[in-house]
């Protein structure tokens, strides 16, 4: 198995932001998107 990579939690947090049960999109940023440092 391997991860899909940043690229796709990105693409993921675009297409769900606008979904109507997204109420935090930074929020949901932070869960999808790993912080690198």
């Amino acid at each position: 198995l391997r991860t899909a990579g940043d690229g796709a939690a990105a693409a993921a947090w675009l297409a769900a932001r606008d979904l109507p049960e997204v109420t935090d999109p930074v929020a949901l940023h932070a869960l999808l998107v790993p912080v690198v440092g």
